[in-house]
């Protein structure tokens, strides 16, 4: 029976959910942009503030279709099953973490080499940055993947190991993200807290640097919930998630601080729940399209740092140039991997 229902949750994925392959390619160009800023000498504040509040969806996106399409999957099967995928979900991110983290290596030691630090200093900040940050100097995109792998470990923690409930769930994850953000907060804007919490920052901050790595907790149990309740999301009309798209873009533009955050929050859900609903007609390439958004991300900056360094000497390069070409780049070596990776199975594991 559970293995009809899977096969069948399989069938209707893979017709339903064609908006959302397209989306990622697209989310995954708007990550190259936001790395390659082409609009810096952009001076236009009307289309600054429009660029930055779609751009700030890119990786919320990346979490939210993450958490749908996983738990989408596993909803139909005994909670013991769900949750041994859930797991195996989990390392399987975490090795993909492992190991673009050393394909990232040579870039991250050439920082480490050039930034004028010890050596005692540049070791505590590389398992600093493995553990706690996601990421070091230019693998930038590599974060999504250690917050994807925790916040999955505290859903197994959560839901299939404590057997808390989905309330329960909805409010940690909600409270995770305003204190992550009101942190990151606190941070950029460097303000002065009093006695103890000041303190608390300074150690918070030695160790995570921002609360960055906390908020794929709350977009990966949107996704979940989604996944719950996908039924009553597809008897919306795609002109009421237009609705909220429109009033979230005027709300994140319009204010600053938590607010800005949490209007973020609600663009990134209104947004996935419009691609959800779209219906895309089936097409042979939307694998292709899957394929090509994943190589995109991780594959980058790589391009890109070879771009700064080695061709422009520029290792803070940005601009439309570096855009375009980190795009181009990015696109043929993609479609490299895509061609030799049928024929190579250490290429697949890559991915």
């Amino acid at each position: 029976m559970y293995d009809k229902e899977r096969k069948l949750s399989s069938k209707q994925a893979s017709k339903q959910y064609n908006s959302i392959d397209l989306m990622k390619l697209i989310m995954a160009i708007v990550v190259i942009a936001i790395h390659t800023e082409p609009l810096v000498r952009c001076e236009k504040i009307a289309v600054l503030n429009l660029y930055k509040a779609i751009s700030d969806v890119a990786v919320p996106f990346f979490f939210l279709a993450s958490g749908f399409l996983v738990f989408d999957k596993v909803i139909v099967l005994p909670k013991e099953e769900q949750e041994r995928i859930i797991l195996n979900y989990a390392k399987k991110i975490l090795k993909l973490y492992l190991i673009w983290t050393v394909i990232y290596l040579p870039i991250t030691i050439y920082d480490y080499v050039t930034n004028g630090e010890s050596l005692i200093r540049n070791i505590f900040a590389f398992f600093k940055g493995l553990i706690f940050v996601g990421c070091h100097w230019n693998s930038w995109p590599l974060w999504y993947l250690l917050s994807v792998f925790y916040a999955f470990v505290l859903v197994r923690l959560i839901v299939y190991k404590k057997g808390l409930s989905q309330k329960v769930l909805t409010i940690l994850a909600v409270g995770v993200y305003l204190i992550a953000n009101e942190f990151t907060i606190i941070l950029n804007n460097g303000y002065e807290l009093n006695g103890f919490g000041q303190q608390l920052i300074k150690v918070v901050s030695a160790v995570f640097v921002n609360g960055r790595i906390f908020t794929g907790f709350f977009y990966i149990v949107v996704g979940f919930l989604m996944a719950q309740y996908k039924q009553l999301l597809f008897r919306r009309k795609s002109s009421e998630f237009l609705f909220f798209i429109a009033i979230s873009i005027c709300g994140k533009i319009a204010t600053e601080g938590l607010l800005e955050r949490c209007f973020l929050a609600m663009l990134a859900v209104s947004v996935f729940c419009f691609i959800l609903i779209s219906k895309v007609p089936d097409c042979k390439y939307w694998h292709t399209c899957r394929n090509l958004s994943t190589k995109i991300y991780l594959l980058h900056m790589i391009v890109y740092s070879f771009l700064d360094i080695v061709i422009l000497g520029d290792r803070y390069a940005n601009g439309l140039m570096c855009f375009v070409i980190t795009i181009i780049g990015t696109i043929i070596l993609s479609f490299g991997l895509i061609y030799f990776e049928k024929k190579s199975k250490v290429i697949e594991k890559l991915f």
